[in-house]
């Protein structure tokens, strides 16, 4: 029997009397535990920029109003495709006045407001977009941000109850052997540079690390993210090759000037 753990949910603006500008479902034992429907304005609150930049100002401006936008729970302890469906009709009914990025449900289209020939330029270039690169400045500034007062949970503590759900969804499940195997290896990288020179990572820590420090030196052009290289292979003339694997116990930390690992294979 599917469970019944599902509700929807909508964002109403009071700086336009109460008009319906955000769409959304979420489930009551969702692993993270809290409530999805309040996810987008404590994101905000912590300055937390979404890929839905509409949807971002529109709480924004209301915050910055002095008010807070009103979150109604309109179905609740329903099944999955209960609440998708309905998401789905609502997100169609009210799409001239909506944030949301897509019609609703469980994938479908996207981009309501947007004709099909637009949808799919937009959809390439998400594909293919470079993932944001953080500097180090950002990054020290979001975690001061985010201590004390600025951490939505700041001195509260998850209830008895949370605990429980949260573990019954681990708890007897065993760990598949290949997976275990794989925590116990690292992967050996090769990385060719645009002039033919070349340098040896073992493991992902090496080679995020060496992209760390050589992004630092380099204007926001030349940068070059390690997550787009990792799954593409090549980018801006670098290639990346995994040239085999050694066990965690048998690896020595390498140089950091060199990148290249000390135990012979």
């Amino acid at each position: 029997m599917e469970n019944k753990t599902f509700f929807v949910y909508l964002y109403k603006n009071p700086l336009k009397n109460n008009e319906i500008f955000y769409v959304g479902y979420g489930d009551h034992l969702r692993k993270g535990g809290g409530c999805r429907a309040y996810d987008h304005l404590n994101e905000v609150k912590r300055g937390i920029i979404s890929k839905n930049l509409h949807k971002y100002y529109t709480i924004k401006k209301i915050l910055d109003g002095g008010s807070s936008p009103m979150i109604e729970i309109i179905l609740n302890n329903v099944t999955k495709k209960e609440a998708t469906d309905l998401e789905k009709e609502l997100r169609i009914k009210h799409k001239d006045t909506l944030t949301n990025i897509a019609n609703g449900g469980d994938g479908g289209d996207t981009f309501t407001n947007q004709p099909l020939w637009k949808k799919d330029i937009i959809r390439k270039k998400l594909k293919n977009k470079v993932p944001t690169i953080h500097s180090e400045e950002w990054k020290s500034q979001l975690s001061e941000m985010r201590k004390k007062d600025g951490n939505p949970f700041y001195g509260k503590k998850h209830t008895d109850t949370t605990k429980e759900k949260c573990g019954s969804v681990w708890r007897g499940k065993k760990i598949p052997e290949d997976l275990i195997n794989k925590r116990r290896t690292l992967s050996i990288y090769k990385l060719e540079f645009p002039d033919g020179t070349d340098l040896t990572f073992t493991g992902r820590v090496e080679y995020e690390n060496f992209f760390r420090n050589y992004n630092n030196k380099k204007s926001k052009s030349e940068k070059v993210s390690w997550q787009l290289l990792l799954k593409n292979k090549t980018l801006k003339g670098f290639k990346l090759f995994i040239i085999g694997s050694i066990k965690k116990s048998d690896y020595i930390k390498s140089s950091p000037k060199t990148h290249r690992f000390n135990k012979k294979l």
